[in-house]
């Protein structure tokens, strides 16, 4: 699957492990490369439910966005890259999704 960033400096951040380990715990940039990893090498968006780190949809205030946990209070949140957009009242059919974008890794409940 293709990963996209949302901006210069969370690309940085997931790739740069000097800048990443000034951010957060080293145990939370193992997972992180791991999950980007994972990701990286699975056909579609589906297989992430499958991965560790509890892949979830960050409903109801945000449609179209996934959290996949971290570990020590942080996820990685994603969503589909391209036109496509979700409402509401819709479902995204993530064996179709070949290409997320990392929208932020954020503390839960901050």
């Amino acid at each position: 699957m293709d990963i996209l960033f949302a901006c210069e400096d969370l690309q940085r951040l997931c790739h740069d492990d000097a800048i990443a380990l000034r951010a957060f715990k080293p145990a939370v940039v193992r997972r992180l490369r791991a999950r980007l990893d994972d990701l990286t090498a699975a056909a579609s968006l589906s297989y992430a439910a499958q991965l560790p780190g509890r892949f979830h949809p960050l409903l109801p205030d945000r449609p179209g966005h996934f959290g996949i946990l971290l570990g020590e209070g942080f996820r990685l949140v994603i969503t589909s890259a391209g036109k496509s957009t979700v409402r509401r009242t819709e479902s995204l059919n993530l064996n179709k999704v070949i290409a997320i974008t990392v929208v932020a890794i954020e503390e839960i409940h901050a």
